[in-house]
């Protein structure tokens, strides 16, 4: 029975198998960014910040950057303060990182447009 191989268990081929178990296996309040949504859902918000970004040139753009990027740094920080060890998983830090883009740069160029739009309105 010893010899039977269990359908269920990873290969014990190497040691990474093992770790593998440990850390899958590990405590209660362990950090597993696989296993927790936010650690996505800020991944996903900073990158739509970014993209509506990229699109700057149309005035509502920039309103989608801003609604995207507010949540993704909101939710990355609460993720960062409840578990500080998330400061360093790469979808936080990016995350976060675009929805700062958003942030940050929608409110500017909604500034710019309205600088626009006045400056047109001046001259007409």
């Amino acid at each position: 029975m010893s010899d039977s191989i269990d359908p269920y268990q990873s290969p014990r081929s190497d040691d990474r198998g093992a770790q593998r178990q440990i850390v899958e296996a590990g405590p209660e309040g362990a950090y597993r960014p696989w296993s927790r949504g936010r650690t996505y859902v800020v991944f996903i918000l900073g990158m739509h910040a970014a993209s509506f970004m990229m699109f700057a040139f149309h005035p509502v753009f920039p309103i989608f950057a801003l609604a995207f990027g507010i949540p993704a740094v909101i939710i990355a920080n609460r993720e960062i303060d409840e578990i500080p060890e998330s400061a360093g998983h790469p979808f936080i830090v990016w995350g976060r990182r675009t929805g700062l883009i958003g942030l940050i740069g929608g409110p500017i160029a909604l500034l710019l447009w309205v600088l626009v739009v006045v400056i047109v309105l001046a001259v007409a």
